[in-house]
């Protein structure tokens, strides 16, 4: 997992190499999608809606997250 493989690092280079902060990227987006699966995963009759506000948040967080991880997949 990647927070197993994040934490393995030194501080040195979790603080100073890597973005700030991305331990809590990295549960945060795991724990939003778990949340998600778990409520669009389950057969229902009538699907759970998403409004506007909710999907422009999504959105938002998707941008940070994706450059936190791009962070860290190109370091080597």
């Amino acid at each position: 997992m990647l927070v197993e493989r994040y934490n393995a690092l030194p501080p040195k280079v979790r603080r100073g190499v890597l973005p700030n902060g991305l331990d809590v990227t990295l549960t945060s987006a795991f724990d939003l999608i778990r949340r998600q699966r778990n409520d669009l995963g389950h057969p229902q009759a009538i699907p759970p809606a998403i409004d506007r506000q909710y999907a422009s948040v999504f959105f938002q967080v998707f941008v940070m997250i994706v450059k936190d991880l791009e962070g860290f997949t190109s370091f080597r």
